[in-house]
């Protein structure tokens, strides 16, 4: 199944979905899931949907999230 998110056309984030551990991948995403908080405490809630959705994409199907 392809995954079709946007983020699929960033190479770095194919190769950390493909080659990275759970570390790693928690590691990468980070920044994205702490500019989404920022996002969604300014109340711009569409634009926090978009990086907690870079961060479900790097961190792939773990459930860890």
């Amino acid at each position: 199944m392809k995954n079709t998110m946007t983020h699929d056309k960033n190479e770095e984030y194919v190769a950390m979905r493909k080659a990275a551990t759970v570390a790693e991948k928690i590691e990468f995403a980070e920044p994205a899931k702490a500019e989404g908080n920022v996002l969604y405490a300014e109340g711009k809630y569409e634009k926090a949907m978009t990086k907690y959705a870079e961060v479900g994409d790097i961190r792939g199907v773990l459930g860890i999230y």
